[in-house]
């Protein structure tokens, strides 16, 4: 149980398996906007979460807050803002 005395609810373990060449083929055509975004996303894992991670490698995760996501995806969305506006 969590500090709030609420049971978490955990998501299954069975997904779809990605297709990362179909994700990769569909990256490849999109304007240079958001292959812009790809590439901060990419900067931003390097230099505030796992610097030496590589596109092969397999992270695991441990489990997580959904609030703590949330505000790590919303410092990203922050720091994003910042540097293109600066630009």
């Amino acid at each position: 149980m969590n500090p709030q005395n609420k049971p978490r609810r955990r998501k299954s373990k069975d997904h779809t398996p990605l297709d990362l060449g179909h994700i990769e083929f569909l990256i490849s055509i999109m304007p240079p906007d958001d292959k812009r975004k790809i590439e901060f996303v990419e900067g931003f894992i390097h230099r505030y979460l796992i610097p030496n991670i590589k596109d092969d490698d397999i992270l695991e995760l441990e489990p997580m807050d959904y609030r703590l996501l949330k505000y790590l995806m919303f410092s990203l969305l922050m720091k994003y803002e910042s540097e293109t506006t600066a630009s």
